[in-house]
């Protein structure tokens, strides 16, 4: 369930991003919003980091009645913890299939008929295409996550989260890091999704064909 804690921490910008240090601070545990259970570094020492910091992974853990850890880019993470910043969340959930598979969900604050897997933010998702893992199950880097097409989908992912993200920043102005207007958050959420997408070459085929052992993503 979303909370009303808010996220105290500097706005995360493209050009916080571009600086390893910075990075380091911003996917650090202590500077984690609430709804992250746990991160930690995959890499066996700093020095295999990617040489782009904002290709770095963390290892996330979230979700209380399905915890899941999860693959995430500095990029990525940093996308949710704008989103979040005024009071919506990341969480999981489950398809309800007989193989029960664990998914990341963003949770909207007030309009919870809105949620949607996380996964559909990242590879800029549409209606009429669905998202589906091409080799490491629960790795939502943009490397692991292919778009197909599926008349399931009727929205635009990332239409939606901005839609409520602008919805609660007016609602909650006083979650914003100081001296940041609304229009100026809004602006770097914009920029945020524009620079994960250089780094990660968004697919847009939906021709392109599934793996036929390949698991749904969203």
């Amino acid at each position: 369930m979303p909370s009303n804690k808010a996220h105290p921490f500097p706005l995360v910008t493209s050009k916080r991003l571009q600086v390893r240090e910075q990075v380091h601070t911003i996917l650090s545990e202590t500077a984690a919003p609430y709804w992250v259970r746990g991160i930690v570094s995959p890499y066996p020492e700093p020095e295999a980091e990617p040489d782009v910091p904002a290709l770095a992974e963390r290892i996330v853990l979230l979700g209380d009645a399905h915890p899941q850890q999860f693959h995430f880019s500095a990029a990525a993470l940093a996308i949710g913890y704008e989103l979040c910043r005024t009071g919506h969340s990341w969480g999981t959930n489950d398809n309800h299939s007989e193989a029960r598979n664990v998914y990341a969900q963003m949770i909207f604050s007030g309009a919870f008929q809105a949620n949607l897997p996380v996964a559909r933010l990242f590879t800029d998702a549409g209606a009429g295409q669905i998202v589906k893992y091409e080799g490491r199950p629960y790795d939502l880097t943009s490397e692991n996550l292919m778009l197909i097409p599926g008349p399931r989908a009727k929205r635009e992912a990332r239409a939606v989260a901005m839609e409520h993200a602008e919805r609660l920043a007016w609602e909650r102005p006083e979650r914003l890091p100081a001296g940041v207007t609304v229009e100026e958050y809004l602006a770097n959420l914009h920029q945020l999704f524009a620079y994960h997408d250089e780094l990660a070459g968004i697919l847009k085929d939906t021709g392109k064909p599934a793996q036929r052992n390949g698991e749904e993503a969203a």
